[in-house]
């Protein structure tokens, strides 16, 4: 009995010591796991609702700041095109100005103060004005109205279009009719500005003198055929309409939207903004550089600046996400701002909803926990190795969906985004699996389309460059050139674009083996368009210039291609020179370029450089029948031309001002005894001293040649006589000996004579002042040049009388009885007519009337 109770009570106890360590080895087993699910639940949510809130910013901001530089990049298209039109109506006044007698009368309907002016071009004369005494030439210059309706019909953008007279006349052609009132624009700020600096200036927010509200106004001066300031070109944009061009559709993006001013003070907002009238019809407002904020002090400094960038601000307690970039043409800044709330909210909203899903994981776990235990409680004594197996399997079930959550995040935390997470159990569980699955598919396909934009980036550079290397292997670029023949100059050129490939050119090539041309020209914009027009340019003009003879008719013929071909809208300027080596005469034509600069060798008032003013004509593809006149100068040795295209003196430095070109000339005098690739190179350095590191905003173009030495020239002869019609005899004499020690034929010899008669006695007639008569004289000077096959005799006018040009004399019409004709004429008309070349030019006070007559020689 006591064996059998020992027994009993020894296997009670090991039955009971082995059922109490069962169960503290299954309950403290059953807590590690509940522990790890709960940490890795814990890990797996924060870990995804950290990078889903890293990308969503990461996305966010990128739009913002796309966003703000594509808004920038549409307002400088727009108003760069403003620019192209206005430029276009002021050399269109300048044209009619300068050639008036190719142009009649245009009336148009006057508008008085007060009067609501049509739609249709009009005009207008300020107050304290005659009409009658600038009636003509508010008529003549009335033939501006057509550039004026077609700019206004093309560009929307602009709200009126005028050409303001300096003589005290507006024509104009308004967008949007409004209540006209009398005022003088002459005395706009905008008006003298552009008279003071005579260039192209876009103003300031300003005050609309006939109520339509706050504008801003593009302006260009235009003169005569003389020099003289005519007036100024202007287009008007009212701030209310850069919501059109901002948003032209209409459709509000992301976002809301204010510029900045140079000043810093916010002209425009999408929200609306507030601006009050102040000095010379100038607004003022909210300004961001006098603000108490410091942060947005600072953003309103670097805006103003023309930096490019992204910051955080708090604006009445609320954080804003800012991005802004530079509007290039005006000098101003646009902004976007987005409230931080938009980014934050779409992560807050993915962390809650991770944090659902762990919390309801973990009150699973907590009740399938509880309710095992209780089972365990129950089922232990009875089942107790059906107890182990299913502790084991229960086990197994709980933590293997979730060591595969944890072993899951841990790969893509390495960068494996291939990763999946397979779990088939039913529950949260594998809702959360297949969250995680969502989410490391939408990583793996933005990063792939970061990837594909990145190469597509590389592509464009590497295309970019190789452009680059295409359009400067185009240009000549061996110096010295011509190194297999004997040449009387030396020549040097450089050209940077602003951007990979620009429209900016020059060259340089003999038409025969004695006529070589030189070239330097600016096509319209930059980038890829303007070089491809410029690669068309080039080959046209080197193709023309080699195959026709006169170089106006050269011109012309390029011109006419160029317009054919020219479906953008481009335009090109260029200085064109042609260099006669053998006699060192230069014949050239500006088609609307700036002006080279000339350095005489024997200059003696010791001046420098000057620069070749002449008459500019149209540029190149800018009107179908555009003419184009030739200029000759002489050139002797030591003389040094430096021709430039306008990025170097619109280079701008951080104030906004110009280089200029008093400090070109400054530079080129200090330095024009050294080598021409040590000026070129000098001045390019001194432009980046003056701008302080600021982006090149225009491509820059430079050329400069010097002769060496010149044709071996005996001495001319000469013939000093008075402009009297008593000493056509000693002319007549001197010709004839001339003529005759040259070889030439009686045929031609009586044409030449005949010519030089009709000069003369035109010299005579109106040359001079009836006081100055007695003392005025005519210098005659000859110059024979023998070629290969002919003979050509050159005589040259000079007298210090009045400026006249009779070769702009209208020709008389010979159809008409003689008592019918206008006096004058016949004589210029009959030397124009039987000689070969004829020229007319002004240097120094000193008219010069050339002509030249050739023959072949006996025998050929």
């Amino acid at each position: 009995m006591k064996l059998k109770a020992r027994l009993l009570t020894q296997s009670t106890g090991a039955f009971l010591a082995l059922t109490l360590l069962l169960s503290a080895v299954f309950f403290i087993s059953i807590e590690r796991i509940r522990g790890t699910v709960f940490r890795n639940s814990a890990t797996l949510g924060d870990s995804a609702s950290n990078i889903s809130a890293y990308m969503l910013e990461v996305l966010h901001t990128e739009k913002i700041n796309r966003t703000a530089i594509d808004t920038v990049l549409l307002l400088d298209e727009r108003l760069g095109r403003i620019e192209s039109h206005t430029r276009m109506a002021a050399n269109t006044a300048s044209s009619i100005y300068t050639f008036s007698y190719g142009w009649g009368a245009r009336p148009l309907p006057q508008v008085m103060a007060g009067d609501i002016p049509p739609s249709e071009p009009h005009m207008y004369i300020v107050p304290g004005v005659n009409f009658q005494s600038i009636r003509a030439e508010v008529e003549l210059i009335g033939n501006v109205t057509e550039m004026l309706r077609q700019i206004t019909m093309v560009d929307w953008d602009i709200a009126s279009s005028t050409i303001n007279g300096e003589s005290g006349f507006v024509i104009a052609v308004d967008t949007f009719p409004w209540l006209h009132t009398g005022y003088d624009p002459r005395t706009s700020h905008w008006y003298m500005q552009a008279k003071t600096t005579g260039k192209l200036y876009w103003t300031d927010v300003y005050e609309d003198q006939r109520g339509r509200g706050p504008i801003i106004s593009c302006v260009v001066p235009f003169y005569d055929g003389y020099g003289i300031f005519r007036g100024v070109a202007r287009s008007t944009v009212r701030l209310s309409d850069f919501s059109q061009i901002i948003d032209p559709t209409g459709i509000r993006r992301s976002g809301q939207f204010f510029i900045l001013n140079r000043y810093g003070m916010v002209v425009y907002s999408t929200d609306g903004v507030e601006v009050t009238l102040g000095e010379a019809g100038l607004v003022k407002g909210e300004n961001f550089l006098q603000t108490a904020d410091p942060r947005l002090r600072s953003m309103g400094l670097s805006m103003t600046l023309g930096a490019t960038g992204m910051t955080e601000l708090e604006m009445d307690g609320i954080p804003f996400y800012v991005a802004y970039a530079p509007i290039r043409t005006l000098g101003w800044s646009l902004g976007v701002t987005v409230p931080a709330q938009e980014i934050y909210v779409p992560a807050m909203q993915i962390e809650g909803q991770i944090r659902e899903i762990t919390e309801a994981t973990r009150a699973a776990i907590d009740l399938y926990i509880l309710f095992l235990a209780g089972s365990v409680a129950l089922l232990l004594i009875l089942i107790l190795p059906a107890i182990a197996f299913f502790a084991i399997r229960f086990t197994r079930a709980i933590t293997g969906p979730v060591l595969a959550l944890s072993h899951g995040v841990q790969e893509v935390a390495g960068g494996n985004l291939g990763r999946e997470v397979v779990v088939k159990t039913g529950d949260e569980l594998e809702q959360l699996a297949t969250s995680f699955n969502i989410m490391t598919s939408q990583l793996r396909t933005h990063i792939e389309e970061t990837a594909r934009a990145t190469a597509e980036r590389q592509r464009m550079d590497t295309e970019l460059d190789i452009a680059r290397r295409i359009q400067a292997n185009m240009l000549p670029n061996n110096f010295p050139p011509f190194q297999d023949r004997e040449i009387p100059f030396d020549l040097y050129a450089e050209v940077h674009p602003a951007k990979e490939v620009g429209g900016d050119f020059y060259d340089f090539f003999f038409i025969d083996n004695d006529r070589f041309a030189v070239l330097v020209a600016d096509v319209s914009g930059k980038g890829i368009p303007a070089a491809l027009f410029m690669a068309t340019t080039k080959t046209i003009i080197k193709n023309r210039l080699q195959n026709q003879g006169k170089l106006e008719h050269a011109l012309e013929t390029i011109n006419h291609e160029l317009c054919n071909s020219n479906t953008t809208g481009m335009f090109v300027t260029m200085w064109l020179c042609v260099l006669e080596i053998s006699s060192c005469r230069l014949t050239y034509i500006n088609a609307g370029h700036n002006p080279p600069m000339l350095l005489r060798g024997k200059q003696a008032d010791g001046q420098g450089f000057d620069f070749l003013v002449s008459q500019p004509d149209l540029v190149l593809a800018g009107m179908e029948d555009t003419c184009y006149n030739c200029h000759q100068i002489q050139l002797e040795k030591g003389d040094m031309l430096f021709l430039y295209t306008d990025g170097i003196v619109e280079a701008e430095d951080s104030d906004g001002d110009f280089y200029g070109k008093e400090r070109m000339k400054t530079f080129l005098d200090a330095n024009s005894s050294q080598p021409l690739r040590k000026i070129l190179s000098g001045i390019r350095n001194d432009i980046a001293v003056f701008t302080k590191g600021i982006e090149q905003s225009d491509d820059i173009t430079m050329l400069a040649f010097r002769i060496n030495n010149t044709a071996e020239n005996t001495a001319q002869p000469q013939l000093t006589i008075k402009a009297n019609i008593s000493d056509l005899g000693t002319l007549t004499s001197f010709i004839g000996r001339e003529l005759e020690a040259a070889g030439c034929p009686a045929r031609e010899r009586g044409h030449v004579e005949l010519a030089a008669e009709e000069i003369f006695v035109n010299i005579a007639n109106y040359a001079y002042q009836d006081d100055e008569k007695a003392s005025g004289g005519v210098t005659v000077n000859c110059r024979t040049r023998t070629m290969p096959g002919k003979t050509e005799v050159t005589f040259t006018f000079s007298d210090c009388g009045r400026p006249f040009n009779p070769l702009e004399h209208s020709e008389p019409d010979i159809t008409l009885p003689i008592e019918e004709r206008e006096p004058g004429g016949l004589g210029i008309l009959i030397a124009r007519k039987i000689i070969d070349i004829i020229h007319y030019g002004r240097e120094n006070g000193t008219n010069r009337l050339e002509f030249t007559k050739s023959w072949q020689k006996e025998g050929i």
